[in-house]
């Protein structure tokens, strides 16, 4: 049975994986510097237990379309020191933490 997982859901990969080449952070107008984009990024990917990653609302209706046709969602991924990006993940790859 397919699990439901709706904004707000607190995520986990189902397996580690390399970053896929799509999966580009958002804009967050600088908060976050490219280098820790990237590092938070890969370790989302091999699965670190440390972070903790929720499916966000995704405001723009023609974002979401896009997102629902290619079977991906916006995760936000957080470091415990506070750090945060969203990045676009595929829906398979996911399961509740």
């Amino acid at each position: 049975m397919k699990q439901a997982l709706t904004v707000g859901v607190k995520v986990k990969l189902v397996a580690p994986m390399p970053v896929p080449p799509w999966c580009e952070c958002d804009d967050d107008r600088g908060r976050v510097s490219k280098h820790v984009k990237n590092v938070i990024r890969e370790r989302f990917f091999k699965a670190d237990p440390k972070l903790t990653a929720e499916i966000v609302h995704v405001a723009k209706e023609t974002e979401r379309e896009r997102l629902r046709k290619a079977g991906r969602t916006k995760v936000r991924v957080r470091l415990p020191s506070g750090d945060t990006i969203v990045i676009p993940v595929e829906l398979d790859m996911l399961t509740r933490a």
